[in-house]
């Protein structure tokens, strides 16, 4: 009996303060502790994406906020008498509400009645003897990850929007193609089709970006594919820069081009931060879109840019799901 696998896995890398949420597993042949991170196998035509959003799903009920593809790698290892290659996908996420992290230990049953338990175990104690992180090497990761990171936050802690700072806004070159991909996290997970969007956008020259002190931290496309109408397809922001005003620079920016006096855009329900930066420019709700995202509408939002007009209809729409 062949006893040898191959596995292509996606994992969630959910962290506060030093520790890790983790699946404890003991090796029933050594004895050791395996640390695993949620997660589980891709199946059959699904993205790793996908699949990390249906398991989190499956095993916690939780809709995910933030996902971030920080590294891919191959790993070799045997556990329980079977030698496995394992192909990992290792996101750092954060679900769409954090207060569904406060608890100390979780047990979750899966489908065929088995039950598992997840608890928060400090870093600290995963680096002791007899303790390792599953797949081996995912722990360096993490930490050489986390160091950078902490390494732009500092940095972007002292940017400060305004004079003191070199802004610049200007239409996207195919050049930029590269960096825009590298900040947003969905075109760097190859997910939506976003890759594709941007490179478009450029070449239609829809797509404008803006650069911090020379280094591009986002970028806004504006077309007229909504009914004709002025339409902000994308406004992203790079993380570490978010809110700094800079989105709300990104549309000053691209209302005076617009060549309509209607200007659309849309958020999910659950962008909480989207809703409130609309609402600080003056856009009102104008519909919802229900299906697109199980569980989470399409709000679409709507600003009048008649110079001539004083008037702006604010809409009352009750936003349940269907």
């Amino acid at each position: 009996m062949n006893t040898n696998t191959i596995r292509i896995r996606a994992a969630a890398v959910f962290i506060r303060d030093e520790r890790i949420l983790v699946h404890v597993v003991k090796n029933e042949r050594d004895g050791k502790i395996w640390y695993i991170p949620p997660g589980g196998g891709l199946l059959f035509g699904e993205s790793s994406f996908e699949a990390l959003k249906r398991e989190m799903k499956e095993e916690f009920g939780w809709e995910l906020l933030n996902a971030d593809l920080i590294d891919s790698f191959e790993s070799f290892h045997s556990i329980n008498g079977m030698t496995e290659h394992e192909i990992s996908y290792v996101y750092e996420v954060s679900p769409l509400n954090d207060s569904d992290l406060d608890f100390s230990i979780r047990e979750v049953e899966e489908e065929d009645g088995k039950k598992k338990t997840f608890e928060w175990v400090e870093f600290e104690k995963i680096a002791e003897e007899q303790s390792l992180l599953y797949p081996e090497g995912l722990l360096k990761i993490i930490q050489a990850t986390r160091q950078s990171r902490q390494r732009r936050q500092v940095a972007a802690s002292h940017v400060d929007v305004g004079e003191k700072n070199d802004m610049l806004i200007r239409k996207a070159k195919t050049d930029d193609l590269p960096r825009l991909i590298e900040i947003d996290l969905i075109a760097k997970a190859n997910q939506e089709g976003r890759r594709d969007l941007i490179s478009s956008a450029i070449d239609k020259d829809e797509c404008h970006v803006v650069a911090l002190n020379h280094e591009i931290v986002g970028y806004i496309v504006l077309n007229y594919t909504f009914y004709s109408q002025g339409w902000i397809d994308l406004l992203y922001i790079k993380e570490d820069f978010r809110g700094k005003g800079i989105g709300g620079k990104l549309i000053d920016h691209v209302e005076p081009l617009c060549a309509k006096d209607k200007l659309f855009t849309s958020t999910n329900l659950s962008n909480l931060r989207m809703q409130r930066l609309l609402e600080k420019k003056k856009f009102s709700i104008s519909g919802v879109i229900h299906n697109l995202d199980e569980g989470d509408p399409e709000i679409i939002y709507f600003k009048s840019l008649d110079k001539t007009s004083s008037k702006t209809i604010k809409t009352k729409i009750p936003i349940k799901p269907a």
